[in-house]
């Protein structure tokens, strides 16, 4: 998981831990899993014409979030953005699902989280990419 204080300044993260107090955790598992999300998908089949990728999974997000709990959030959001299979960590639903008012957290805040989505989705490519050039440089030192 990446944690937010790892890619924002470190008085934002200290700023948004007073605001959230106990919630802080809850902003930091649906960013990180926003952000497996928006890495998935294929924005040259979705994004067309004038429409731009965090206005649509913006908007895609603000109807998913309408759902009664994060299972049929997810079924919604993959469907609305075609994504047929997520790599998603299951102890970041199982953590998200602790907290009783977790989607509504979510709703009140779709435009802050299609934000950390966008990084995020940056951040987890480039350590998949780090991963990869570690394995090839592993393989060519035996």
């Amino acid at each position: 998981m990446i944690l937010l204080e790892n890619i924002y300044p470190s008085e934002m993260v200290k700023t948004i831990q007073a605001q959230d107090g106990a919630e802080f955790e809850l902003r930091q598992n649906f960013a990180n899993l926003l952000g497996h999300i928006y890495r998935r998908v294929d924005w040259g089949t979705i994004a067309s014409g004038k429409a731009l990728a965090p206005d649509i999974f913006q908007h895609r997000l603000f109807f998913a979030a309408k759902e009664d709990n994060v299972e049929m959030f997810l079924e919604q959001i993959c469907s609305k953005l075609s994504i047929q299979s997520t790599l998603i960590p299951v102890e970041l639903v199982l953590n998200i699902q602790q907290n009783e008012n977790h989607m509504n957290f979510l709703r009140e805040r779709t435009r802050i989280f299609t934000a950390y989505a966008m990084k995020l989705s940056k951040e987890l490519k480039i350590q998949r990419l780090n991963q990869i050039k570690q394995s090839k440089k592993d393989e060519l030192d035996e």
